[in-house]
């Protein structure tokens, strides 16, 4: 499905700063390093985009939040977007930008952590096991 960056338009092209996709918030991978728009500059701050962030730092790996160009996307190791109903999902073009590798070993990490999340570990929705009872309440 396409999906389209949004950024205000400067001259040159390269220069435009970038806020998110229309469809989640932007992040990508560049020496080691996650960068994603800061959310001061008008992208949505995401619950998901929050987790990534939160998770990236508890691992140490480094977060940059920033006032970021179309030109700092092109070089990058591997890019993806993130929303509620996706989780973390690769990027693997832009068109007039680039082309990058859509399996990356953090993308797949945080997609392991979202579904062990959501799974709790036992790989059934919510943490149930199939054929277990739905609780009558759920914990808070």
């Amino acid at each position: 499905m396409d999906d389209a960056i949004l950024f205000i338009p400067e001259r040159p092209a390269s220069k435009s700063v970038v806020y998110e996709t229309t469809r989640g918030n932007l992040f990508w991978i560049r020496n080691r390093i996650v960068h994603t728009p800061h959310w001061k500059l008008g992208c949505l701050p995401g619950v998901m985009r929050g987790w990534v962030i939160r998770q990236c730092r508890q691992w140490n790996i480094a977060v940059r939040e920033g006032r970021n160009t179309l030109a700092d996307i092109q070089d990058s190791d591997a890019v993806f977007r993130t929303n509620a109903l996706i989780g973390v999902a690769p990027i693997g073009a832009i068109r007039g930008l680039g082309r990058w590798a859509t399996e990356h070993p953090l993308i797949r990490r945080l997609r392991r952590a979202i579904r062990e999340k959501i799974t709790g570990g036992t790989g059934a929705a919510g943490g149930f096991r199939r054929g277990a009872p739905i609780p009558d309440r759920f914990p808070a």
